[in-house]
């Protein structure tokens, strides 16, 4: 696979992101890699989620272009 399809298949094309099941593996990656680095005995980690209420009225009140620039 070609690495500009390998991007697009890992990563959001909008916000450059990766994808949830990318994301997830590296997250599993780099807890299970983190007894084996600096982090060793560090045992805390955070993931911040973020949620946009009525995106949709965003969406549908500003158009596309609008709500992509707010995704971003």
């Amino acid at each position: 696979m070609g690495s500009a399809k390998m991007r697009q298949t890992l990563y959001d094309s909008l916000t450059g992101l990766p994808k949830l099941d990318f994301l997830k593996s590296s997250i599993t990656d780099f807890i299970l890699q983190s007894s084996d680095n600096q982090f060793a005995g560090v045992d805390r980690y955070a993931l911040v989620y973020l949620d946009i209420d009525n995106f949709k009225y965003i969406n549908e009140t500003f158009g596309f272009k609008a709500s992509n620039e707010v995704i971003k």
